[in-house]
């Protein structure tokens, strides 16, 4: 497609680029209405992305409009998988800080958990899959003077942490921690119910490991 050449010319990804009409989109989420008020509600949208450099749209003559995934991080650069960066900055014994990622099972959109979990469980279940390797290890614990770096505020680690556990996504303990001439403090532990994504937020929560 002239509108993919395009793309990789300016740096981008076919990979990243689509040319669907805003009302495939619509109907695609399932708005009211697809053809005239989802249709704005995408082109909305776009634009908002557009002005935060997340995505550029340009016009195709007789076609719709190219949309070219950008950086999340906003800087207007093309986006790159970010597990390709891992494997580099792994192979030169190095972290790559700009390109951590959690990978979310396909099951987290369909099942409708984009939908059900409000920004604070959201996020809170970014910090979670990431404190314990993607669920790989339990009874994982985040020391206070640890948390700022994670960019929430302690509101909405409480209040999403709450979340997650009314719906079975995480199930919260307690841990001593210090040693044996220290003040024990005790400090929550998080373990997270992988297994939970893969039903649906309606049906009863599975029990996690």
């Amino acid at each position: 497609m002239v509108g993919v050449e395009r793309a990789r010319r300016r740096g981008g990804d076919d990979r990243h680029s689509v040319e669907f009409p805003a009302r495939a989109f619509a109907e695609l989420l399932d708005l009211p209405d697809p053809e005239r008020r989802g249709d704005r509600r995408v082109r909305d949208s776009i634009r908002l992305f557009e002005r935060e450099q997340l995505l550029r749209s340009e016009r195709q003559p007789g076609r719709p409009n190219l949309l070219t995934l950008l950086h999340e991080s906003g800087s207007g650069d093309p986006y790159s998988r970010p597990g390709r960066h891992a494997v580099a900055a792994k192979a030169r014994n190095e972290v790559d800080v700009d390109n951590l990622f959690i990978r979310l099972p396909p099951s987290f959109w369909t099942n409708g958990w984009a939908l059900t979990l409000s920004g604070p469980g959201l996020a809170m279940l970014l910090v979670v899959l990431l404190v314990t390797s993607n669920g790989r290890k339990p009874r994982q614990w985040v020391a206070p003077s640890e948390r700022p770096r994670y960019g929430i505020s302690e509101d909405t680690w409480s209040r999403g942490a709450a979340e997650l556990e009314r719906h079975g996504l995480i199930s919260i303990g307690k841990r001593p921690v210090g040693d044996l001439f220290d003040q024990r403090r005790m400090r929550n532990t998080y373990t997270v119910n992988v297994v939970r994504l893969e039903q649906s937020p309606a049906s009863e929560p599975s029990s996690s490991r």
